[in-house]
């Protein structure tokens, strides 16, 4: 028997309608596409499903025994969560910060930051440590203006510095989903070839960043902002395996150790 290489990911990405669909048909599609999906690890886009009552009915009825989910839900403050075969793994996994100037210059924070993601963000997976950052906490990077392709960690203290880098070291997958796609796509380029660096993965997906014409929803939805998938330090594409005016599915291969 032939020693498996890889896991499969998925990554969805969904339009901004100009008239956006009730929280039950939202929920229906999250679970059709969960349960015919074969990926290992797939990962839905902020916004995902719209209240804890709609989470409870996608456990009900997502007979997918296989794959990790990732996903947010919107509760009275949105979270996100990790759950296998309807079980929890990691739930109320809230947004830290939004942006850099909530952490440039701020010791403490960044502090705190990394005890959330050490403590809070990790998860063990068929021989993999993956590792969450929501939305704009990627920004806890900084680009470099001069260098080729650096990225260093927001802060001035030795001693943070290093534990993230450890930090850093020991993650296999980086899992970063967003709400909307972000801007600054260069420096964002720089970031995700740090933390893909030596072997390591990074993968996010996104919902497309404005209300979208009928006739130009799948055009968009397979753009090249929404979904990014890099491995040692190499953007890769992945393949397109479901389409239409409702969501796009890409697949991707997530090497293991």
């Amino acid at each position: 028997m032939t020693e498996k290489k890889h896991l499969i990911l998925s990554m969805v990405s969904f339009p901004t309608d100009w008239k956006p669909i009730p929280k039950s048909e939202k929920t229906k599609q999250v679970i059709a596409i969960a349960n015919q999906s074969k990926a290992d690890l797939l990962v839905f886009p902020g916004f995902t499903l719209g209240s804890e009552k709609e989470f409870e009915k996608f456990q009900l009825k997502c007979k997918n025994k296989k794959s990790l989910l990732v996903l947010e839900v919107l509760g009275r403050k949105r979270y996100f969560l990790f759950c296998q075969n309807g079980k929890v793994l990691k739930t109320k996994i809230f947004q830290y910060f939004k942006e850099s100037s909530e952490v440039e210059n701020n010791p403490q924070k960044m502090s705190s930051y990394l005890e959330k993601l050490t403590n809070e963000r990790l998860v063990k997976f068929k021989g993999l440590k993956l590792l969450l950052i929501i939305c704009g906490e990627i920004t806890f990077l900084k680009s470099m203006q001069s260098g080729k392709n650096q990225a260093i960690i927001r802060s001035k203290v030795p001693e943070t510095i290093l534990k993230y880098n450890e930090l850093i070291s020991k993650t296999d997958v980086f899992i970063n989903p967003q709400h909307t796609p972000m801007g600054r796509q260069g420096n964002l380029d720089k970031k995700r070839k740090f933390l893909s660096a030596n072997k390591r993965c990074y993968c996010s997906t996104t919902n497309t960043d404005v209300i979208v014409k009928y006739d130009r929803i799948m055009k968009t939805l397979d753009g090249s902002s929404l979904q990014y998938f890099y491995y040692n330090g190499n953007k890769v594409q992945g393949e397109i395996v479901f389409l239409d005016e409702t969501c796009i599915v890409k697949e991707y291969q997530l090497p293991l150790k």
